[in-house]
Formats: structure tokens, sequence, C-alpha cells
């Protein structure tokens, strides 16, 4: 049974490609193009993985992270990071909201697979 990633992008290009590369390795994923829609969706589906952008509107990663991480029923929701900053402020940030892991844009397969399969063991 495939287990439930969510991937939250307000860029539909990098969400379709994160999407393509989750289901291609045995995740079932909803999308969602702002972080109150996110949070939302996480909620209902309670994902094993969450990708998500550092810059999106209604909530940004950092709040998408933190309100995760205090949410008891996605406890075990482990979160993926992706941004195209660069600035190591804004890294720190992420990680210290309840980021798992950060990964820059472009985000490349077989890094993102890595860093999830590091996470999820198993997949």
């Amino acid at each position: 049974m495939p287990l439930p990633a969510l991937v939250i992008d307000d860029d539909l290009t990098t969400r379709t490609v994160l999407e393509k590369i989750l289901s291609r390795n045995g995740f079932d994923v909803a999308v969602a193009g702002d972080g109150e829609e996110g949070l939302a969706i996480a909620a209902r589906l309670h994902p094993a993985l969450v990708v998500t952008d550092l810059l999106l509107p209604k909530a940004d990663g950092p709040a998408v992270c933190a309100r995760i991480r205090s949410n008891p029923s996605l406890a075990g929701t482990k979160i993926v990071v992706v941004t195209g900053i660069k600035n190591p402020t804004f890294q720190r940030e992420a990680r210290n909201s309840g980021a798992d892991a950060v990964l820059e844009k472009p985000v490349d397969a077989d890094a993102l697979m890595k860093v999830v399969r590091t996470l999820i063991p198993g997949v």
C-alpha cells in the first residue's frame, strides 16, 4: 500500500515535478498550492512525508513546519523543505521550525529520494 505524501508549492511546475518523483517511488501524493491548503490536507491525510517550499502564500514554510510539529496527530510526519533561497539563515529557520531536511531547488530526483529513504527507511 502506497504511503501518503503531500507536496506544498505555489509553483505548478515544481509541484508537478515533485509529485511525479514521489509517485514513481511508491507514494500516493496529494498537492497544495499554499500553506493553509497544505495544512488542511495534512490534517485530513496524515501524510508520512510533506515536501514544502519555503516561501508560500497564506502560511510560509517555517509556519507549515511549526504547525505540523505542534499537531500530535502528525507526530510521525517527516518534512523536507525545498527552496530556491540559498541564504543559510532562511534554511536554518526552516530546520528550527521542524524541517527534517532542506534541499535547494532545482531538486534532483536522486537527491530527494536519498533524503526520503534516510527519513523513511524501507521506501
